[in-house]
């Protein structure tokens, strides 16, 4: 069975408690976002982990330390609010399998969200080939990647979109974008890999001005060639939801496809006056 590794981008983590709250039952690399640099590593069963802790600021750049850092056959991208199923590695290595030709596949999750209970959001319930057209609703976590494809694209996470970083979020829509550009086969495939407790958010915090503001941006940065169509589709549909008025919600994301441009941040912008 090929090997694999749970890439995992998290804060302030103090130990491996993680291993059993996550379920972990393969090899995983920890890039923990502190206020030092260190490298830790720890045996559990037949397993290794490995804490990477570093000051760097972001969900992109960690994800990206986790890239650096990894070895094994297929990696597999995780938050720390997941909880994986029972057997995941043998599972994810049969799926390759299935897809020999497949460079990156991307799973099923079951969600626990507002303290509802669990509820399952809409599911990928066959193969089903990932094209440009329907790349963008798919986050990182539900994501595993051969690492043999990873190293001949040469593709990397966006520094300046995820939590911690410039723009609130998107760094897994860029990613996938970047995949497909250079010609990675992606895939969705019908297993459900982990419950995914989005109870407690680390980047969203309402639709407000900087929200509109950086979906602006993350739509100019993911869709050059149909932003005003994508625009117009995500401000009719988004400021349903906030408490701005339409035109206050177009303007803010007016204001982020410009300052794309210049990777200017939501407070930057304001400043400056634009």
């Amino acid at each position: 069975m090929e090997k694999t590794e749970i890439l995992l981008a998290t804060i302030n983590r103090k130990d491996f408690s993680l291993l059993e709250n996550m379920n972990i039952q393969s090899d995983i690399i920890i890039a923990n976002q502190t206020e030092h640099f260190s490298c830790e590593e720890k045996k559990f069963g037949d397993c290794t982990a490995k804490m990477i802790c570093t000051a760097d600021r972001g969900v992109g750049r960690n994800r990206n330390i986790a890239l650096a850092y990894s070895s094994a056959d297929i990696c597999i991208f995780a938050d720390d609010d997941m909880v994986y199923s029972d057997g995941y590695e043998a599972e994810v290595a049969k799926a390759f399998k299935t897809l020999p030709k497949a460079d990156i596949l991307i799973f099923n999750c079951k969600y626990k969200q507002n303290g509802n209970g669990e509820r399952k959001e809409k599911e990928d319930r066959k193969l089903k080939r990932v094209r440009f057209h329907n790349f963008a609703r798919h986050g990182t976590y539900k994501i595993a990647m051969k690492r043999s494809s990873w190293m001949r694209k040469n593709i990397w996470f966006s520094e300046l979109y995820g939590g911690g970083a410039i723009y609130g979020s998107g760094e897994d829509t860029l990613f996938l974008r970047e995949a497909l550009r250079k010609g990675m086969k992606i895939y969705t495939y019908p297993y459900e890999i982990a419950l995914v407790d989005q109870r407690n958010s680390t980047w969203f915090s309402g639709y407000n001005n900087k929200f509109f503001f950086d979906k602006g941006s993350l739509i100019a940065a993911a869709f050059p060639m149909l932003k005003w169509v994508i625009w117009i589709y995500f401000w009719l549909t988004l400021s349903r939801k906030s408490g701005l008025s339409k035109p206050n919600c177009a303007r803010m994301m007016l204001m982020g496809m410009r300052a794309q441009k210049s990777s200017s941040s939501y407070g930057e912008w304001i400043e400056k006056g634009k």
